[in-house]
């Protein structure tokens, strides 16, 4: 590969190749990758049947007659990029064969310097994210040799974004790409969203000018990079996702914006169907119960669960299920029963027994469904895995 063209793809990536070899030709260009994200061109002038025959087709170099498209194919890795050119006379083909097999031995080199960069990029970010969320020491050395625009004394925010259901590494870099490409229209100074574990991770500054605390706004981040995001990524990349938005906190102790990101999320995985917005701060009284020391924590739920746990180990009574299905879904015995399989006198029954482990009285006393269903709740948010191979990253103190 020439320095003019290295010079090129480092610029303007693949984008940059593409614009490149437009100034010598008349002809449309195209140029997706491996999951038929279209990185240059219109993506809505190409047919979805011609570009399920395009990509099935193997050779390096080809023209499909019938579309009048010219096209090569550049692989490596798993990673895959077609260049399209269109409309191609059947005439000129054959004297396009030869410069079309050297456009893929250039658009193979540019994948390939793409792909270092890439894995330069995801190491670096890896790096950022063992520093502020792994390790958590070292952040002082890390933020002065790094070229990263952070500040240790500013305030940030975390958002996590979930998926609903798993996706493939591709899916979440799409929508990082979009994320950022959301941030910049939108004037945010954000770092890149970094994939880490399964999600992403965005830290967003709180500030619009560094030099000034008077531009400081509490609510900015999520109003800007909540509901709004979430649909645009549901249309661009067909993903539901869960977006958990934690408070402001200086570079040091950013690892709680992080876990209370993480937590307003499984405040509402478990009740809330597709995807969704959740604040930390608009989990009410939930984060003082959170920010009490797991000893605490603990001993308030084994106070209201405790008995009742002990006796579906040693039962399978499903006493715990059916109590926690009836406080979601304010005591419906009928649709309770229809969920179980059971008959409504059952229910009935289950809940005299847990009365009777608790000694108290929930269907007529407000307060104790209050605290039953704040145990259960609170329960489920610190369950050690929350099905997930991982979990809060800091310490509640």
């Amino acid at each position: 590969m020439d320095e003019r063209l290295a010079e090129i793809i480092q610029a303007g990536g693949v984008e940059g190749f593409v614009r490149n070899l437009r100034r010598k030709w008349k002809y449309s260009a195209w140029l997706l990758d491996e999951c038929g994200k279209c990185l240059h061109g219109d993506r809505q002038r190409l047919s979805e049947a011609f570009l399920v025959k395009a990509y099935g087709r193997t050779e390096d170099v080809f023209f499909e007659a019938g579309e009048k498209v010219m096209a090569c194919r550049a692989e490596t890795e798993g990673h895959i990029l077609l260049l399209l050119i269109a409309p191609m006379p059947s005439h000129e083909a054959a004297l396009w064969q030869k410069q079309m097999e050297e456009y893929r031995r250039q658009l193979l080199a540019c994948l390939r310097l793409t792909l270092i960069q890439q894995k330069r990029r995801w190491q670096h970010e890896q790096e950022i994210i063992e520093v502020l969320f792994g390790r958590r020491e070292g952040i002082e050395q890390f933020l002065e040799a790094s070229s990263l625009r952070l500040v240790e004394d500013y305030p940030y925010a975390v958002h996590l974004l979930f998926a609903r259901k798993p996706q493939p590494r591709a899916k979440f870099d799409e929508v990082a790409s979009l994320l950022e490409e959301y941030s910049r229209v939108k004037g945010i100074n954000s770092l890149r969203p970094i994939f880490w574990r399964d999600h992403l991770v965005h830290i967003i500054p709180a500030l619009h000018e560094r030099s000034s605390f008077s531009e400081l706004f509490v609510e900015w981040p999520a109003r800007q990079l909540g509901e709004d995001f979430r649909h645009l990524a549901e249309e661009s990349c067909q993903i539901e996702l869960a977006i958990g938005i934690g408070s402001l906190h200086p570079m040091k102790y950013l690892y709680r914006s992080y876990d209370e990101a993480y937590l307003a999320i499984r405040s509402r995985w478990q009740e809330q169907a597709g995807g969704f917005v959740e604040r930390y701060e608009d989990l009410g009284y939930f984060t003082f119960l959170l920010s009490a020391p797991r000893e605490q924590q603990e001993a308030y739920i084994n106070r209201w669960l405790g008995p009742v746990l002990e006796y579906d180990r040693a039962r399978q009574a499903k006493l715990l299920p059916t109590l926690d299905y009836l406080l979601r879904h304010t005591f419906d015995w009928q649709v309770t029963a229809r969920h179980f399989g059971v008959k409504v006198s059952t229910l009935h029954y289950r809940i005299k027994r847990i009365e009777e482990l608790l000694d108290v009285a929930i269907i007529r006393d407000g307060r104790t469904k209050f605290e039953l269903y704040t145990a259960l709740k609170l329960r489920e948010m610190l369950q050690e895995g929350w099905g997930r191979e991982y979990g809060l990253v800091g310490r509640w103190e």
